[in-house]
């Protein structure tokens, strides 16, 4: 994990508050929001800063045009003479990105529309859930540009698709739109592009009512759990149920079903 990470300039990535919604914008429209390293430190500081504040649901979007068009190859070139240190900074740049995700307690919802290619369809599926316009484009073109995939791609691909339509996703690299992502089970639906934007409110708004440190808890276990066996997973689960059975989320969540009300969760602690 990289050290003492510094954010880039704010309008890089934008952020905005509402209630308990927190909305992180990749903004460099002129580039189809492509990544270069200062986009990346500046999203990663974003993430990090939802953490412990107000919000209770994070939507990730794209300015412009496109979620994220992958890494922008128009940089400039680094010297012949780079050494491996340097190369590996460098890809363990894009790599905090899906730790920062996958740390946030919080859930992150994906809201793809245009080009969703290489490293912006790998930030893509970092996340907790992902919406996708019918017409986004999908792609992970590593394989013909002579790279190869970051942000976890490696371990999470194969979980979602299987290892057969995984391998021939990121070894042909063929573009898909954001049906055949839903088909594949990459994104949770895809919609009219028109409408992303509401399903994506709405989703955010069905999270923020839901209990926060159930939702900690429910992350941390989906994540952890394709590593284990069954008693682990099953160790695991009872280490998780105990904490939230004595948390203050849990007695609100369970008065409120008595009176038959909605609950108020205000993210007591476990």
């Amino acid at each position: 994990m990289l050290p003492g990470l510094v954010a880039g300039p704010e309008d890089t990535v934008l952020f905005a508050l509402d209630g308990p919604v927190a909305t992180i914008t990749l903004n460099r429209p002129q580039r189809l929001n492509a990544l270069d390293d200062e986009l990346l430190r500046t999203l990663v500081g974003r993430l990090r800063g939802c953490a412990g504040g107000e919000a209770r649901v994070v939507i990730l979007r794209g300015a412009g045009r496109s979620f994220c068009s992958g890494y922008d190859l128009k940089e400039a070139p680094r010297p012949a003479s780079e050494d491996l240190a340097e190369a590996r900074r460098s890809a363990e740049l894009t790599q905090e990105v899906t730790r920062a995700l996958r740390s946030l307690p919080l859930p992150v919802i994906a809201v793809v529309h245009g080009y969703a290619i290489g490293g912006g369809a790998e930030i893509a599926l970092s996340c907790d859930l992902l919406l996708a316009a019918e017409d986004a484009v999908f792609g992970f073109p590593e394989s013909a540009v002579g790279l190869s995939v970051t942000n976890g791609l490696s371990r999470s691909l194969p979980q979602l698709v299987g290892p057969m339509v995984a391998r021939e996703l990121v070894m042909v690299g063929e573009r898909f739109d954001g049906r055949r992502a839903a088909e594949l089970g990459l994104a949770n639906r895809a919609v009219p592009g028109e409408r992303l934007e509401a399903e994506a409110a709405a989703m955010a708004a069905t999270l923020a009512r839901r209990a926060p440190l159930s939702l900690a808890a429910l992350k941390r276990l989906l994540d952890r759990s394709p590593g284990l066996d069954l008693e682990q997973a099953l160790e695991a689960e009872v280490a998780e149920a105990a904490a939230l059975e004595a948390s203050a989320d849990a007695d609100e969540g369970k008065q409120a079903f008595l009176e038959r009300r909605e609950p108020r969760f205000r993210g007591g602690d476990a």
